[in-house]
């Protein structure tokens, strides 16, 4: 598809929120106010953890599920021998001790060792909360969640790929997906989600395209520091930027997003209602 034809036709189906508060969470449901019996998954969404790591994220009692949009090994794990380390002594522990949650973790560009492991394929010893997803689905707490790690650039040993080449590996995302986790962000221009510091989009075109086809409820995303964390809509997905790290004119940490997702018939009402108020594009 040619570039202005595209522009045109994101521009015409996107949607901007209000800004809203970070954490986002319809009231639960549930007859005996059971996580199992609710009609919502609380979703805590976060990415690019780099410096802060996994330590300092904190896990209200309401969550359901916690989803790591990518860069997820901290700074300076580069080596094999590091990488082992860092999971060994601080990431698996880490979930150990939240195992009364799930954890969604997708790898990023700057996850090094985990892109060595997975082109290797070396399998990781991951708890047993842990929902590690490469080009994958899987259904978590009645939540059905795809990762893809992919972003541009195209350099040698990082999960990056060109347009092209990462064109076949978005055509993998099923249609109707619940959570679509994206470490790099769609390309949506006016919106801001995917634009540097100076403005320019870095958000893949390709993926736009494949969220356009395959019409994920939600698309969680991180990469770019600098992007907006306002709420966007591209047709009938939600998008939102959760990088952790916010860089705009300085360094900042961004607390991370609560979302409740509806499940079942909540789904298909909150669906129907978002509808009726022109959140989808004709």
């Amino acid at each position: 598809m040619q570039m202005p034809d595209l522009i045109a036709r994101v521009c015409s189906k996107i949607r901007l929120s209000q800004p809203t508060p970070e954490a986002v969470r319809p009231p639960r449901i549930g007859m005996d106010g059971s996580r199992e019996s609710a009609a919502v998954t609380t979703c805590l969404f976060t990415s690019d953890l780099h410096t802060s790591g996994v330590g300092n994220i904190r896990v209200p009692r309401t969550v359901d599920v916690v989803v790591m949009a990518g860069d997820v090994m901290g700074a300076g794990v580069d080596s094999d021998e590091a990488g082992r380390r860092y999971l060994e002594q601080e990431f698996f522990p880490w979930c150990r001790a939240h195992s009364d949650v799930e954890i969604v973790v997708v790898p990023g560009n700057h996850d090094k060792f985990l892109y060595r492991m997975w082109s290797r394929g070396r399998r990781i010893g991951w708890p047993r909360n842990v929902h590690y997803l490469v080009d994958r689905q899987e259904t978590v707490r009645g939540v059905r969640f795809y990762g893809t790690p992919w972003c541009l650039k195209d350099r040698p040993g990082r999960f990056e790929g060109t347009e092209e080449t990462n064109r076949d590996r978005f055509a993998k995302i099923p249609y109707g997906v619940d959570v679509l986790v994206s470490h790099c962000p769609p390309y949506v221009p006016g919106a801001g989600v995917d634009c540097n510091e100076d403005g320019v989009h870095e958000g893949s075109k390709e993926l736009t395209e494949a969220i356009l086809k395959k019409r994920p409820r939600y698309c969680i995303c991180g990469h770019v520091h600098s992007g907006s964390r306002r709420t966007v809509w591209i047709g009938r997905t939600e998008v939102k930027n959760v990088a952790r790290v916010k860089e705009d004119r300085g360094t900042a940490e961004v607390s991370p997003t609560i979302i409740g997702i509806w499940r079942g018939r909540g789904a298909a009402k909150q669906s129907a209602q978002n509808k009726e108020k022109g959140v989808f594009s004709a």
